[in-house]
């Protein structure tokens, strides 16, 4: 079952940067982040359930893609080590990773495809 939550869209989705291109990421807004619990676990039952394959693997932990995420929530109940928030729920411990798992794929070595546990 999917939990659907109701969001505003971004006024400045799509705007131009300053020299005419587009953002790639959202700078706002992250639908779910991946935090602490993650490290050196890396379980992939979230991945496993992701309609859009858009959660990737570190070295330390998996990722949630922010351009790629539906916001559909069916990774959150899945996770076996409670890491998966929504980024307004995340924990006031946890919120380092909120701009973590955004800039982690604008980094040199951005996250790769995991293999889903059943392949």
């Amino acid at each position: 079952m999917f939990r659907i939550r109701l969001v505003s869209p971004p006024q400045d989705e799509g705007r131009q940067r300053e020299g005419g291109g587009r953002s790639t990421f959202r700078e706002h807004r992250m639908p779910y982040i991946i935090a602490e619990p993650c490290i050196n676990v890396k379980d992939r039952s979230c991945v496993d359930v992701c309609p859009v394959d858009c959660i990737y693997e570190g070295p330390d932990m998996l990722y949630i893609h922010p351009d790629e995420c539906i916001d559909c929530g069916a990774c959150e109940p899945e996770c076996p080590v409670t890491a998966i928030f929504p980024e307004e729920d995340t924990p006031p411990q946890w919120k380092s990773f909120i701009a973590l798992n955004r800039d982690i794929f604008q980094s040199e070595n951005p996250p790769g495809k995991p293999q889903r546990k059943g392949s």
